[in-house]
């Protein structure tokens, strides 16, 4: 999502392109959010984990994982304040 400067049309578009009972893999770094610079030339910037758990609305299911550490976490055991990384998986 880094790359991406219009990430809700980029998600509108692949919900489009997906049969019923489509599944989304995407991970993202994590930042100072929306339209932020995230001091990385190749980022457009970089969501909050906030904005990133918003985008998914019009899935029927999603389920949110951080990292930590090297490890990946479901967000409903993530006792950290401070997620360098968040993935969804999206169901259409």
């Amino acid at each position: 999502m880094e790359h991406v400067k219009d990430e809700q049309q980029f998600l509108t578009n692949v919900f489009q392109l997906f049969k019923p009972n489509g599944t989304l893999i995407l991970s993202t770094p994590f930042g100072e959010g929306g339209g932020k610079l995230s001091g990385s030339p190749l980022h457009v910037h970089q969501l909050t984990p906030h904005e990133f758990s918003e985008l998914f609305y019009n899935y029927s299911k999603a389920e949110f994982y951080y990292q930590k550490g090297p490890l990946i976490e479901p967000i409903s055991n993530s006792s950290q304040k401070h997620h360098p990384i968040g993935i969804v998986v999206a169901k259409k």
